[in-house]
């Protein structure tokens, strides 16, 4: 099995689009991690990928500062189906399933027009509202 991750916003200075995974997979910041994201918003080690026992793709948050969301939703630990968002600070990948026959197939995607990374706010605790905000309300929703 073979999975692959694609951004599915596009921010300045993110450099790969596409990554395909070996599991277990950690994703962060720093360079010895499996996918490295180099992007403010992500931790040094923001999350891990594995198989769980059922053989399903599962996520877990490893304590990051902006938390890893899949689908809108904050988790600590999810399973993750093909076509899944899956949210790392201000960057959103899509999780992908390739079949072992369309490993050599995979081509390059084409490439969207560049946002400016101002357009999404990182969370910074300075800049929270001081009300308590909706529950219905995620923390991008805030600004």
């Amino acid at each position: 099995m073979q999975y692959r991750l694609s951004a599915d916003n596009r921010l300045n200075g993110l450099e790969e689009r596409d990554w395909s995974l070996h599991l277990p997979a950690t994703l962060g910041r720093e360079p010895n991690n499996d996918v490295m994201i180099n992007h403010h918003s992500i931790s040094r080690y923001h999350c891990e990928l594995h198989l769980d026992g059922e053989g399903s793709l599962e996520v877990h948050d490893l304590n990051s500062m902006n938390g890893t969301y899949v689908n809108d939703e904050k988790v600590s630990r999810s399973v993750l189906m093909t076509g899944d968002r899956l949210q790392l600070g201000a960057v959103v990948l899509r999780v992908e399933y390739v079949s072992d026959t369309d490993v050599g197939k995979l081509r390059p995607r084409p490439t969207a027009p560049r946002q400016n990374v101002n357009s999404t706010v990182p969370m910074r605790t300075s800049d929270l509202p001081r009300s308590n905000p909706s529950p219905q309300k995620k923390w991008w929703q805030l600004w």
